[in-house]
């Protein structure tokens, strides 16, 4: 039998104690995130697998994608992130940390020393002010500008779930010609 089909009939928790390479590699992940503790050492079946995997995952502010076991579905996905991410300008960690030094003339290395939850939030923070800072300057030239200020203050959710699809109600309202004859 194939080493990749013992592995499948084994959980993760089995999988880190008994393969030396991911022993290593959890324990180091686990102890720099855990500030230099010894997790993997108190770690159980029941909190290893799901509670210690979503923990780190939202502690480096990374989303889990999920795959549908439909193909024709999961194309989809993929066909409308791929569009979704062709519209946007992608930004990546250096714009960040650049962003937020020059906004909060925060240095470098102390930038170094926040977690990636807070440099992100910082990031997102700062972008909600300057859109309330332009939509408050329209708002002085164009009363119907006023209707559209942005709030500073909103919940910023790094961990939003991507939607790949709309409602139906949605769709139909922002078609406005379809009807239910056609």
């Amino acid at each position: 039998m194939s080493l990749f089909a013992e592995l499948k009939k084994m959980t993760l928790y089995e999988i880190s104690g008994t393969l030396p390479n991911f022993q290593e590699a959890y324990s180091t992940v686990l102890s720099k995130m855990f500030d230099g503790k010894e997790i993997l050492g108190i770690a159980s079946p029941d909190n290893f697998g799901l509670p210690i995997r979503e923990l780190v995952l939202k502690m480096c502010c990374l989303k889990e994608e999920k795959i549908s076991s439909n193909p024709e579905i999961q194309k989809a996905n993929e066909r409308s992130k791929r569009v979704k991410s062709q519209d946007v300008d992608q930004v990546d960690i250096a714009d960040i940390i650049s962003t937020v030094s020059t906004y909060t003339g925060y240095l470098y290395k102390d930038i170094n020393d926040m977690t990636l939850f807070q440099l992100y939030m910082t990031y997102h923070r700062i972008a909600r002010f300057k859109q309330y800072d332009t939509s408050t300057l329209f708002a002085t030239v164009s009363p119907e500008a006023g209707k559209n200020i942005v709030n500073w203050d909103k919940h910023i959710d790094l961990l939003r779930k991507e939607k790949h699809y709309i409602s139906r109600d949605k769709f139909m309202n922002e078609t406005k010609g379809f009807s239910k004859g056609s």
